[in-house]
């Protein structure tokens, strides 16, 4: 009970020093106010392309109901409603908007007249350049324009090859809807049958890679402080395994109170996968981080090298870990990173064996490297 007791002491004490830091204080109140303010942002019209929407008038139906679509989606297009043509035209022109889709009065007719002989424009397209974005782009109109154009396929078939002409439209609608289905033709889902969520929230898809990435950084940031406190002799009086177990301990409690703020994010911003799920993916993660941190400290022979490798490993989660997008690279450069496990069982299957595995080397390589590291320094300081 004594040592669980110094434990705690040790804990609540080297605590105490961070939080008295307003630097620290700083960091642990901005991480849950990022993840608000990017679930605020997400809620906004926001878009990778933006597009000048006119719909001509009088509108029919098939007009009308395209319209209402692409405005009322949430996706990365962001359509605005223009007044008429000559003003979604300027807007192009202007680059206020990166296209303009005018949609004719008489859509409904255009598109009869194209499902019957298949030839003839519906809808005009106004780009300043041909990009991929705008390509894209294009797929949802198609999307939008889907419904209407096959139900003029539906309607020309039943009138000019089934001869059905004494069908009025409300039966021929009626009819239409009875083999529709509202089942989605693509369902994602990860590899435990999760389904995953495609309702446009892009801005906060990133956001647990950057936590993740966020509290490594504060166990890197400790590291920075061990090198200060190991200048400055100051727990010099410690025997040798308490002298390498300490840098753990500081690294544990500069990321403990980031874990947190990172949980209360995670809740704030939509991303929240459930409390017993959470704290058990950073229950490993956390000591993952703490090892990696001190390993890396072991490896470097100077302060000014360790530094120098901070923005370094910043960079490499972010493109090698699926932060914002997975490039499938090589295993052996993911596989050196906490962030990539981490990322993996939440993202993925909530597979805890890899973490487990990679917990268990860094453990060893720890544990050789931080006895070298002890063994050098008393030589070194003897010589001196």
């Amino acid at each position: 009970m004594s040592s669980i007791r110094r434990f705690f002491l040790w804990y609540a004490l080297l605590s105490k020093r961070l939080l008295r830091r307003p630097g620290y204080l700083a960091v642990l109140l901005l991480i849950p106010l990022f993840a608000i303010a990017l679930a605020l942002f997400s809620r906004q019209e926001s878009g990778v392309v933006t597009v000048a929407l006119c719909l001509e008038e009088p509108a029919d139906p098939a007009a009308r109901a395209t319209a209402e679509r692409l405005l009322n989606a949430e996706s990365i297009l962001r359509c605005s409603a223009y007044p008429d043509g000559d003003a979604a035209r300027e807007a192009v022109r202007q680059g206020q908007a990166d296209a303009a889709w005018i949609l004719p009065a008489d859509l409904e007719k255009r598109l009869s007249s194209f499902a019957r002989y298949g030839s003839g424009g519906c809808i005009t397209v106004v780009e300043r350049e041909e990009n991929v974005f705008l390509m894209l782009a294009r797929e949802k109109l198609y999307a939008a324009l889907y419904p209407e154009l096959s139900f003029s396929v539906f309607r020309n078939y039943l009138v000019n090859e089934l001869g059905a002409d004494s069908l009025s439209e409300t039966d021929l609608r009626a009819a239409y809807k009875g083999g529709f289905t509202t089942e989605e033709l693509i369902r994602f889902t990860y590899v435990d049958g999760t389904e995953i969520e495609t309702d446009g929230r892009y801005l906060t898809a990133p956001l647990r890679g950057i936590l993740a990435l966020l509290l490594l950084l504060c166990g890197l940031a400790s590291g920075m402080y061990c090198y200060r406190e190991e200048r400055e002799e100051s727990f010099v009086w410690l025997s040798g395994p308490k002298r390498r177990l300490l840098p753990l301990l500081c690294h544990l409690t500069a990321m403990v109170p980031a874990a947190l703020a990172v949980l209360l994010a995670l809740y704030l911003s939509g991303l929240w996968l459930g409390l017993g799920r959470e704290a058990l993916m950073l229950l490993f993660y956390l000591p993952c981080c703490v090892l990696f941190c001190e390993l890396l400290r072991c490896l470097s022979p100077r302060e000014e090298h360790y530094g120098a490798l901070i923005p370094i490993l910043a960079v490499a989660v972010l493109v090698l870990c699926p932060v914002f997008a997975d490039l499938q690279l090589p295993l052996p450069f993911r596989a050196l990173l906490p962030t990539w496990y981490y990322l993996r069982a939440a993202l993925g299957s909530f597979a805890l064996r890899p973490l487990l595995l990679y917990l268990g080397a860094l453990l060893l390589l720890w544990s050789l490297c931080s006895r070298l590291r002890v063994y050098l320094f008393a030589r070194f300081a003897s010589k001196d």
